[in-house]
């Protein structure tokens, strides 16, 4: 008969999960979100796993990382926005402009398939070309009348 059955058990000692407690800094969680980061960027530019991004955010949030993120995805896209028409409108970016009238204005340059309207569309296309045209040569330096650069 064995005498160690009758032992009572030793209970091995408590291990520590992990190491040290890792933080993460939340000023740059946000931005990083802000910038529509993933996951897993987030997580490789504060150089620390996916589970501890997730569980710091829980903690400091009392949200999931998803909501906490989409939260900040939202504030990233109207920051864009906002610099999309800044650029069109004060900057007097022709092609920005065009773009957004595309995309908020129902704009566009096709044409509609009616035979008359096939001169008329392609007048509009030519002011479309022409006004990006001059848009991108604006900054150029200007050449003098002979066609030489002034000195």
């Amino acid at each position: 008969m064995d005498a160690r059955k009758n032992l009572p058990k030793e209970t091995p000692p408590k291990r520590k999960r992990g190491g040290q407690r890792i933080e993460i800094d939340f000023e740059q969680f946000e931005k990083l979100c802000n910038l529509q980061c993933t996951l897993e960027e987030i997580a490789d530019f504060l150089n620390v796993s996916e589970d501890t991004i997730e569980d710091r955010v829980k903690e400091h949030y009392g949200q999931l990382f998803n909501v906490v993120r989409r939260q900040h995805l939202a504030i990233g896209k109207v920051s864009l926005r906002r610099s999309q028409f800044e650029t069109a409108v004060n900057r007097k970016n022709a092609t920005m402009q065009i773009w957004l009238g595309q995309q908020y204005l129902g704009q566009s340059n096709k044409q509609s398939g009616n035979a008359g309207d096939g001169a008329k569309g392609e007048i509009v296309e030519y002011e479309v070309r022409k006004t990006l045209y001059e848009e991108a040569v604006k900054d150029m330096p200007d050449d003098g009348e002979d066609g030489s650069v002034p000195a």
